[in-house]
């Protein structure tokens, strides 16, 4: 505890540490082992809803401020401030190599080129709000969003390479496996894994009595969602069926991580 308005993500670094952001505008890093703030990040002028760790220890943050945050963790100041989106920044995620993506409600993905603090390329495809952006372990980037559809890029032409239909509300959420599943989380209560072979749905994952917020993998191939009943589901993925049932929090589940 030490917020003071909703966590809208957490996320793990490779080392163990734990960030959050939150509707307060801030990013917190806790200290563990006292529960307490160990650093409260300030920098953000509206609601923090995305954190993202690179490989090597980077945070970095998205806000409905249409930035992206790079923090100095020494100084807990702002390192970097990014500035190419024209609305609310919904998502930050690093690939393994160190490239930086985020996704906004001007229906874009942004690749930054941090080397200039600017877009190295903008990915149109979308015909809504992106609210979830993803790499995978080989540098495959993926996108959900609004318009109810996940995106696979070719980075190469900056266009969609496979567009995958089949959630019938928006995609909330999108993360790949340390093997290349994609999974998809969405309003319309499921969870969908897609078999990028034919584009198809491979599993449809139903259990949840909500909306479903946000979908994670862990290293050893088990798989998360939240959902806005307050719920967590770790899923059985040989029965499609809730392996555990999570019962805890006393509101919305708006992000899970491992």
């Amino acid at each position: 505890e030490g917020h003071t308005a909703p966590v809208v993500s957490v996320a793990w670094s490779v080392d163990g540490q734990l960030a959050s952001s939150s509707n307060d505008d801030t990013v917190i890093i806790w200290d563990l082992s006292s529960s307490q703030p160990a650093q409260t990040l300030e920098g953000h002028t509206a609601p923090v809803v995305s954190v993202a760790w690179s490989v090597d220890g980077q945070l970095a943050s998205g806000s409905y401020d249409n930035t992206v945050i790079i923090w100095d963790l020494i100084s807990s100041q702002p390192a970097q401030v990014l500035e190419g989106h024209v609305s609310d920044v919904a998502s930050v995620a690093w690939s393994v190599d160190g490239q930086l993506a985020s996704g906004s409600a001007d229906d874009t993905v942004i690749i930054w080129d941090l080397n200039l603090d600017q877009s190295a390329r903008t990915l149109n495809g979308h015909t809504s709000d992106v609210a979830s952006v993803s790499w995978s372990a080989d540098g495959q980037l993926a996108s959900g969003s609004d318009d109810n559809t996940v995106i696979v890029w070719d980075l190469s032409s900056g266009q969609p390479a496979q567009t995958l239909e089949g959630h019938e509300d928006s995609v909330t959420s999108v993360t790949w496996s340390v093997d290349g599943q994609l999974a998809s989380g969405s309003y319309d209560g499921t969870v969908i894994i897609w078999d990028l072979n034919s584009g198809q749905p491979t599993q449809i994952l139903e259990g949840h009595e909500s909306d479903v917020a946000s979908v994670a993998w862990s290293a050893d191939g088990q798989l998360a969602s939240g959902s806005d009943n307050g719920t967590v589901i770790i899923w059985d993925l040989n029965s499609g069926q809730p392996a555990q049932t999570l019962d805890g929090h006393e509101d919305s589940v708006a992000s899970v991580a491992w």
